[in-house]
């Protein structure tokens, strides 16, 4: 569990950055299109890996694990939705 968390945040890091200077020193919206598009990838890639690799091709998956990843995945695609559709500037955002 340590090492993939390790291998998780050694693989997201240079994407933060790239969200983070593009968000406090560029202020573009660079940012939000970088998590959602690396998202994207990410969840193309790593499909594509356990079906290429699957032996014999049959992949086993449990049922519970699915519901759980799938549940947990819309939800933060919900958050994402709340998150954008807030349209009111904040009374200390810069009108620029």
């Amino acid at each position: 569990v340590a090492g993939a968390t390790l291998m998780a945040a050694g693989a997201s890091a240079p994407e933060l950055l790239a969200s983070f200077l593009s968000l406090f020193v560029t202020k573009s919206a660079l940012g939000l299109g970088t998590i959602v598009g690396s998202e994207i990838f990410n969840q193309l890639v790593i499909c594509a890996g356990s079906i290429q690799s699957a032996r014999n091709s049959r992949l086993k998956l449990d049922k519970v694990i699915i519901i759980r990843e799938v549940a947990f995945y819309g939800l933060s695609l919900v958050l994402l939705l709340v998150a954008l559709s807030d349209r009111q500037p904040a009374d200390d955002d810069e009108l620029g």
